[in-house]
């Protein structure tokens, strides 16, 4: 409203036109139907679409979902590396139009994808010609820790324009990666922090129930695991607490170089650690815990000399709450420490042998949780 002042004229009310939303879009659309403004329209929804996600692989799959909305794309496969037992395989993280999660996507032969691992190897952007006559190009995606994995186009012809899009928004995958990555660390050992973890545990009882479904007899496992420094208090009070931050980094690393690529490790708290093993057996989790914990033993941490660890884990199970799970791992951590430390313990096996009762909180195997 514009009020009137002593010696200033009030401006008269301008006229305007009034035209309706079906009215602009016709105005916008030339004579052929098509949209001018289609194109940079669709570009900031696939933005949007992008910048929603908290997680790095919904990030990834929402990544090859999009593209094809802007490129003329036969297919769109997000290839990740792997080591398993020494050998490199090609995982494909993310496929567009693709199978759900009760479709799993299994490793490959890394030998099949020679352009592949060059592309992760060196960065570069190798093509190749197909049997049905389209190209595929393969793109490396920058990380945290440089080049991690590459995005496989197939496309009938390949143009710079094509590349000009997709590098772009590689760009921006990237950049978002890190504002991701940031989020989800903890700030003194860069392992994921309490939140993913929340996100993370979800994910393995997902995962245990989409198996469970589709496989009758399921012989490997996810296991939810508590790693708890020994006596880590004495090494704050006798050296300090620089010291005693050290210790945690060098505990960090250690868990980094002992457990799998596959696995996820957290820091839980304080002294207190987080293993999530994936896909393997009982016999083979607590091989690589005890693997670990000796690793521990005989390392020389600087000024500090040797500690140990003492850790309880469980199966992680589809009919479980999260709550429930950690409670049970913590039962057999807690029995571990009360027990000359230094050691690793099952919950089923306690639970088993008569040495724990199971907690009164355990959720029963009626509860649906997805």
């Amino acid at each position: 409203m514009i009020v009137a002042q002593a010696g200033l004229a009030v401006p008269e009310k301008p006229e305007y036109n009034v035209i309706n939303l079906s009215s602009r879009i016709n105005m916008n659309t030339d004579l052929t139907g098509n949209n001018p403004n289609k194109e940079p329209t669709r570009l900031l929804e696939s933005l949007v679409r992008l910048t929603e996600k908290r997680d790095q692989h919904a990030l990834e799959k929402c990544l090859v979902d999009t593209l094809p909305d802007l490129i003329p794309a036969s297919s769109i496969v997000l290839y990740e590396l792997q080591y398993i037992d020494d050998v490199t395989w090609v995982y494909p993280v993310a496929h567009s139009g693709s199978p759900g999660p009760d479709t799993p996507m299994q490793p490959l032969p890394a030998s099949d994808f020679g352009a592949c691992l060059a592309c992760i190897n060196s960065g570069s952007t190798p093509a190749e010609l197909m049997a049905d006559g389209h190209t595929r190009t393969y793109y490396p995606v920058e990380g945290v820790d440089g080049t991690y994995a590459c995005l496989a186009i197939e496309a009938l012809t390949p143009s710079a324009e094509i590349d000009r899009i997709v590098d772009a928004f590689l760009r921006i995958h990237s950049n978002y990666l890190l504002l991701i990555h940031d989020s989800e660390r903890d700030t003194l050992t860069s392992l994921y922090n309490r939140k993913k973890f929340d996100i993370r545990i979800i994910d393995a009882i997902e995962d245990t129930r989409h198996r469970g479904k589709r496989v009758k007899d399921v012989t490997t496992h996810h296991f939810l695991c508590l790693l708890d420094i020994d006596h880590f208090k004495r090494v704050n009070d006798n050296f300090g607490h620089l010291y005693g931050d050290e210790v945690l980094l060098i505990f960090a690393r250690l868990m980094e170089e002992t457990f799998r690529a596959e696995d996820w490790l957290f820091r839980f708290g304080g002294e207190e650690f987080l293993v999530i093993l994936r896909n393997i057996t009982d016999t083979q989790a607590f091989a690589a815990l005890t693997r670990f914990r000796e690793r521990i033993q005989a390392h020389e941490f600087p000024q500090v000399g040797h500690i140990t660890v003492s850790i309880g884990f469980t199966r992680i199970q589809a009919d479980l709450l999260p709550t429930s799970t950690v409670e049970q791992a913590d039962i057999a951590l807690y029995y571990a420490k009360g027990h000359g430390r230094n050691q690793v313990q099952q919950y089923s096996e306690l639970l088993a042998a008569g040495l724990i009762n199971p907690p009164a909180s355990e959720a029963g195997s009626d509860i649906e949780l997805f």
